[in-house]
């Protein structure tokens, strides 16, 4: 993988150039993976990775789609980093967290999760994995509205990182762990819940945020 935990936290294409195209209420945007990617020699797969930004009524709804071009298996793992202001408090029902590291990598070992009710965004000093989720995600704002983050049932892991001095939040909704591969090369398989694609074959999902 590349140098530094940076790529490892955040993947491999959140700096990258996209293509989009837009429609009445929707925007879709795509990447092609190819020799030509900046990281092939640590993502040597031929692919494609494309959203679908949809507005409704009552949120926006982002769909996605791996495919798979090349002649090998493809393992990967997707995730959304969205960034919330002004965040009074929050939920995410899980079982379980996962320990980090001193890099805040996981480790692959599981702890109890306490994060099921409404809490505070003030009293919570996280930035940690969670897994085994048995609902929705909630969170509260200061000025009232109520965002409920609704997924695919792909997405088994969920980041949670709150810091008072940066004055947001962040709810980040994952088909799997943090270092994935890392993770699954270990044999902690379910904890890394790497999706695999054979050639020429796809995946799909989606995350919904409902405003209430």
């Amino acid at each position: 993988m590349p140098r530094g935990n940076f790529p490892l936290i955040h993947g491999l294409v959140r700096e990258e150039t996209w293509h989009f195209k837009t429609n009445k209420n929707t925007l879709t945007t795509w990447i092609n993976i190819t020799p030509k990617f900046r990281y092939w020699q640590c993502w040597p797969w031929h692919s494609r990775l494309t959203l679908k930004y949809t507005l409704k009524t009552d949120g926006v709804r982002i769909g996605y789609t791996v495919v798979n071009l090349h002649k090998t298996e493809l393992g990967f793992g997707f995730g959304l980093h969205p960034l919330f202001k002004n965040a009074q408090s929050l939920k995410v029902p899980a079982k379980y967290v996962m320990e980090s590291d001193k890099d805040l990598l996981p480790t692959g070992k599981l702890f109890k999760a306490n994060l099921n009710q409404l809490t505070p965004v003030k009293e919570l000093n996280l930035d940690h994995v969670f897994t085994g989720l048995t609902g929705n995600q909630q969170i509260n704002f200061n000025n009232g509205i109520r965002l409920t983050i609704k997924t695919s049932p792909d997405f088994t892991h969920c980041v949670v990182y709150t810091a008072e001095k940066d004055k947001f939040a962040c709810v980040e909704s994952q088909t799997g762990s943090t270092d994935a591969h890392n993770l699954d090369s270990r044999r902690f398989i379910k904890q890394a819940h790497l999706i695999r694609v054979k050639p020429g074959g796809a995946h799909h999902g989606w995350v919904k945020y409902q405003i209430n």
